[in-house]
């Protein structure tokens, strides 16, 4: 089964990921390297100082500048974005522009900082509202006491490859994979050294036969269907 990525910072230029065409293209060719034939770009939408209809432009115009050497290399590369989660943001009309293409799928960001009762409101209305299918992006990477709440919630939660680095913690992620408690998978890229593509084939070969459900689940999202 090919690999998807579902957490990448290929478009050139469209934010701090990948600062022109050269470095996604190495990018790219790592991908290519450990067997990955679609990624899910994932440019930041910080909706409190950007605006929308500026950031859909340049996701596009980067996506349109990336895709015939995606192509090329045999590689899909899915326009999606990497919203980070404020107070006002179900209030955004046209929130459903960031999701996947062609899906009601979301990829959410939470605050590095403790979460007040907001950021829950915030989920629902955004789900309730909006009729939206968040998921909530690089699982790992936020505080322990909340990540344990939020996963309570049954949502769709992606890991970074970087959670399989510490040999103290990669066995408790290793088991959340298992157990159906994180569905997808992501590198989240930055940048040209290589190393984020090696550690997404090690993290693969940890995790060992639920990598087959990791790519299923990625391929039914990207199909607009539920896992």
């Amino acid at each position: 089964m090919k690999r998807i990525d579902f957490h990448a910072h290929v478009l050139p230029g469209a934010d701090h990921g990948s600062k022109d065409l050269q470095v996604s293209l190495k990018q790219l060719q790592g991908a290519k390297n450990v067997g990955v034939d679609t990624i899910v770009a994932t440019p930041h939408y910080y909706g409190w100082k950007q605006d929308l209809s500026e950031f859909r432009k340049s996701r596009k115009e980067t996506w349109e500048l990336l895709q015939p050497e995606a192509e090329a290399l045999g590689i899909q590369v899915i326009p999606a974005a990497e919203v980070t989660l404020y107070q006002e943001l179900p209030e955004l009309p046209s929130l459903t522009e960031l999701t996947i293409p062609n899906t009601s799928y979301l990829l959410l960001e939470m605050p590095m900082e403790s979460w007040g009762n907001w950021v829950y409101t915030a989920i629902e209305k955004i789900i309730s509202v909006h009729k939206i299918l968040p998921i909530i992006v690089h699982v790992d990477r936020y505080p322990e006491k909340e990540v344990e709440k939020l996963l309570d919630w049954n949502l769709v939660y992606q890991i970074n490859v970087e959670a399989f680095q510490s040999i103290w913690k990669r066995r408790k992620f290793v088991q959340w994979v298992q157990q159906e408690r994180v569905q997808l998978i992501g590198s989240d890229v930055h940048g040209d050294d290589g190393k984020d593509y090696v550690a997404f084939d090690k993290a693969l070969k940890l995790i060992g036969k639920s990598e087959d459900l990791l790519m299923r689940n990625a391929r039914r999202i990207i199909e607009g269907k539920e896992i």
